[in-house]
């Protein structure tokens, strides 16, 4: 039986201010691990409209297996504004298609068969899509890995959905500015990764800090590996780049310091291309 990857949740056009290019975490995740040779599938809804058509042609461009759901809500948008730096700052469009997955028999078939699953908050702003997410997590195989990659956004996120989100995980990938926004909210201590491990039952904390580089907090300890320095285009995308890699490389056998070198590798090339996509 072949064994998928899966990325579900948000898929949408980035508005850039050189043009649209496809993005949305999940579908970010698997378009990597793809890439990477590995077979992956996202999961997501378009609208029946001309952006939902030209998002499909753009998806169906980069080979990039998935299961779009269209609906009668408007293909998600995301107005995009780029620093000086090249990070992003994002004005997220509401009520829109991906806002609406529902849970059906081909996404069950599709959950039986996942070697390993990623999603993250955004996509769990509206309760249809949550319940979706929640379910197809409950129904991967045990030995999956559920990687919850956190992507806090805007206000679309609370402590329920967060815990919740936790409780299902094993491996928890998540920036250093959204651990403190977490530490805050579930009111943790001085030591915030060991205390998520403990208190959720976690294999594996990801802890990224931009340029300054990205923690691996396991049971056998924590390894760090500092930023490569590259000529970075923007870093749309980087993060799901990292937590693409680190996953596949452990589907592959590596232990945590190889998958973590591969993965702030691929992270450091994803960030000399424009958009999340390469």
């Amino acid at each position: 039986m072949c064994r998928y990857l899966v990325g579900i949740g948000e898929i949408l056009w980035d508005m850039l201010p050189s043009g649209k290019m496809p993005g949305g975490a999940p579908a970010n995740f698997a378009h990597n691990a793809a890439v990477l040779g590995q077979s992956s599938v996202f999961i997501s809804a378009i609208g029946a409209d001309a952006e939902g058509d030209q998002l499909i042609d753009t998806i169906n461009s980069h080979n990039i297996n998935h299961c779009l759901q269209r609906n009668d809500h408007p293909t998600g948008l995301v107005n995009v504004a780029l620093d000086v730096q090249g990070i992003p700052a994002y004005d997220i469009v509401e009520n829109s298609a991906w806002d609406y997955i529902e849970y059906t028999p081909e996404l069950h078939d599709c959950a039986t068969k996942a070697v390993a699953v990623c999603w993250g908050t955004l996509a769990q702003r509206n309760e249809v899509s949550r319940q979706t997410i929640v379910k197809f997590v409950e129904n991967t195989p045990d030995d999956c890995i559920r990687i919850f990659d956190i992507n806090l956004r805007q206000h679309y996120y609370d402590r329920d959905i967060i815990e919740q989100s936790l409780l299902l995980c094993d491996t928890l990938k998540i920036n250093d500015e959204e651990l403190i926004a977490v530490s805050e909210l579930l009111d943790l201590g001085n030591n915030p990764c060991r205390e998520l491990m403990q208190r959720y039952s976690l294999k594996t904390v990801i802890v990224t800090c931009g340029a300054y580089g990205s923690y691996i907090h396991t049971d056998e300890g924590t390894s760090y590996l500092p930023t490569p320095r590259v000529n970075v285009v923007d870093t749309i995308g980087a993060g799901d780049a990292f937590a693409s890699a680190y996953v596949v490389s452990t589907i592959r056998g590596k232990d945590v310091a190889e998958a973590h070198r591969i993965a702030v590798d691929w992270a450091a090339e994803v960030c000399t291309h424009a958009g999340a996509m390469i």
